[in-house]
Protein backbone atom coordinates (compact mmCIF):
# COMPACT_ATOMS: atom_id res chain seq x y z
CA UNK A 1 0.00 0.00 0.00
CA UNK A 2 2.56 2.62 0.99
CA UNK A 3 4.31 1.67 -2.63
CA UNK A 4 0.82 2.78 -4.02
CA UNK A 5 0.64 5.83 -2.42
CA UNK A 6 4.40 7.01 -2.92
CA UNK A 7 4.17 5.90 -6.91
CA UNK A 8 0.73 8.11 -7.03
CA UNK A 9 2.80 11.03 -5.15
CA UNK A 10 5.84 10.68 -7.33
CA UNK A 11 3.44 10.94 -10.41
CA UNK A 12 1.49 13.69 -9.39
CA UNK A 13 4.14 15.48 -8.55
CA UNK A 14 5.82 14.59 -12.34
CA UNK A 15 2.84 15.78 -13.88
CA UNK A 16 2.57 19.07 -11.64
CA UNK A 17 6.20 20.15 -12.78
CA UNK A 18 5.53 19.80 -16.37
CA UNK A 19 2.63 21.69 -16.30
CA UNK A 20 4.26 24.38 -14.41
CA UNK A 21 7.09 23.89 -17.12
CA UNK A 22 4.74 24.39 -19.85
CA UNK A 23 3.02 27.53 -18.25
CA UNK A 24 6.24 29.65 -18.47
CA UNK A 25 6.61 28.93 -21.83
CA UNK A 26 2.73 30.44 -22.47
CA UNK A 27 2.17 34.31 -22.95
CA UNK A 28 2.78 36.31 -20.40
CA UNK A 29 -0.47 38.56 -21.50
CA UNK A 30 -2.40 36.92 -24.13
CA UNK A 31 -4.26 40.18 -24.75
CA UNK A 32 -1.36 42.72 -25.42
CA UNK A 33 -0.44 43.23 -28.89
CA UNK A 34 2.13 45.92 -27.89
CA UNK A 35 4.94 46.04 -30.26
CA UNK A 36 8.08 46.55 -28.32
CA UNK A 37 11.24 46.50 -30.51
CA UNK A 38 13.96 44.52 -28.88
CA UNK A 39 17.30 44.85 -30.08
CA UNK A 40 19.56 41.84 -30.59
CA UNK A 41 23.54 42.62 -30.96
CA UNK A 42 26.39 40.34 -31.93
CA UNK A 43 27.76 38.09 -29.33
CA UNK A 44 24.51 38.95 -26.71
CA UNK A 45 24.32 35.29 -24.69
CA UNK A 46 21.17 33.81 -24.59
CA UNK A 47 20.88 34.56 -20.77
CA UNK A 48 21.49 38.35 -21.77
CA UNK A 49 18.62 37.97 -24.02
CA UNK A 50 16.20 36.11 -21.19
CA UNK A 51 16.96 38.83 -19.19
CA UNK A 52 15.88 41.62 -21.86
CA UNK A 53 12.95 39.94 -22.88
CA UNK A 54 12.17 39.44 -18.92
CA UNK A 55 12.81 43.42 -18.60
CA UNK A 56 10.60 44.00 -21.07
CA UNK A 57 7.72 41.59 -19.75
CA UNK A 58 7.40 39.64 -22.83
CA UNK A 59 8.96 36.46 -20.90
CA UNK A 60 7.91 35.49 -17.75
CA UNK A 61 11.43 33.90 -16.85
CA UNK A 62 14.62 34.48 -18.58
CA UNK A 63 15.87 30.98 -17.50
CA UNK A 64 12.37 29.67 -18.97
CA UNK A 65 13.73 31.22 -22.03
CA UNK A 66 17.49 29.73 -22.06
CA UNK A 67 15.79 26.20 -21.30
CA UNK A 68 14.02 26.60 -23.93
CA UNK A 69 16.65 26.94 -26.64
CA UNK A 70 18.81 24.71 -24.99
CA UNK A 71 16.40 22.15 -24.54
CA UNK A 72 16.12 22.52 -28.82
CA UNK A 73 18.75 22.76 -29.53
CA UNK A 74 18.42 26.81 -30.54
CA UNK A 75 20.48 28.53 -28.44
CA UNK A 76 23.08 29.14 -31.43
CA UNK A 77 20.57 30.44 -34.06
CA UNK A 78 19.50 33.57 -32.36
CA UNK A 79 19.76 36.03 -34.70
CA UNK A 80 21.04 39.76 -34.51
CA UNK A 81 18.99 42.84 -35.57
CA UNK A 82 15.79 44.45 -34.51
CA UNK A 83 12.85 42.70 -33.54
CA UNK A 84 9.04 43.40 -32.63
CA UNK A 85 8.07 41.16 -30.58
CA UNK A 86 4.59 41.59 -28.30
CA UNK A 87 3.70 40.25 -24.82
CA UNK A 88 0.66 38.07 -26.84
CA UNK A 89 3.29 35.93 -28.09
CA UNK A 90 4.38 32.55 -26.57
CA UNK A 91 7.56 31.28 -26.44
CA UNK A 92 7.28 28.85 -29.45
CA UNK A 93 6.22 32.28 -31.27
CA UNK A 94 9.01 34.44 -29.64
CA UNK A 95 11.65 31.97 -30.86
CA UNK A 96 10.83 31.73 -34.44
CA UNK A 97 11.15 35.42 -34.75
CA UNK A 98 14.31 35.64 -32.89
CA UNK A 99 15.99 32.83 -35.35
CA UNK A 100 14.66 33.99 -38.12
CA UNK A 101 17.37 36.46 -40.14
CA UNK A 102 15.83 40.19 -40.15
CA UNK A 103 16.42 42.48 -43.49
CA UNK A 104 19.59 45.12 -42.97
CA UNK A 105 18.95 48.82 -42.77
CA UNK A 106 21.88 49.16 -44.29
CA UNK A 107 22.01 50.30 -47.96
CA UNK A 108 25.22 50.17 -49.71
CA UNK A 109 25.37 53.03 -52.21
CA UNK A 110 28.54 53.86 -54.69
CA UNK A 111 29.18 56.79 -55.52
CA UNK A 112 31.65 56.86 -58.79
CA UNK A 113 35.13 59.02 -58.79
CA UNK A 114 34.31 62.34 -60.08
CA UNK A 115 30.84 62.84 -59.01
CA UNK A 116 30.06 66.56 -58.46
CA UNK A 117 26.70 66.94 -55.86
CA UNK A 118 24.01 67.52 -59.17
CA UNK A 119 25.00 63.82 -60.06
CA UNK A 120 24.99 62.61 -56.63
CA UNK A 121 21.57 63.96 -56.15
CA UNK A 122 20.43 62.52 -59.53
CA UNK A 123 21.50 59.04 -58.32
CA UNK A 124 20.20 58.91 -55.31
CA UNK A 125 16.93 60.39 -56.72
CA UNK A 126 16.93 57.64 -59.64
CA UNK A 127 16.75 55.19 -56.40
CA UNK A 128 14.12 56.90 -54.63
CA UNK A 129 16.11 57.47 -51.41
CA UNK A 130 15.66 61.33 -51.34
CA UNK A 131 13.50 64.36 -51.73
CA UNK A 132 15.48 66.62 -54.26
CA UNK A 133 14.75 69.78 -52.91
CA UNK A 134 14.69 68.44 -49.30
CA UNK A 135 18.01 67.34 -50.21
CA UNK A 136 19.35 70.96 -51.52
CA UNK A 137 17.55 72.87 -48.62
CA UNK A 138 19.73 70.67 -46.32
CA UNK A 139 22.53 71.43 -47.94
CA UNK A 140 21.78 74.98 -47.92
CA UNK A 141 21.09 75.18 -44.51
CA UNK A 142 22.21 72.46 -42.58
CA UNK A 143 19.54 70.66 -40.22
Amino acid sequence: MKKIILFVLVALLISGCSQVKESLYDAVDPQDNTQIEIQVTSGMTPGELGSLLSENNLVSNSLAFTNYLKERSLDGSLQEGKFLLSPSMNMEELVDTLITPVESDTIILTIPEGYEVRNIVELLKSENMIDENRFYELLEKGD
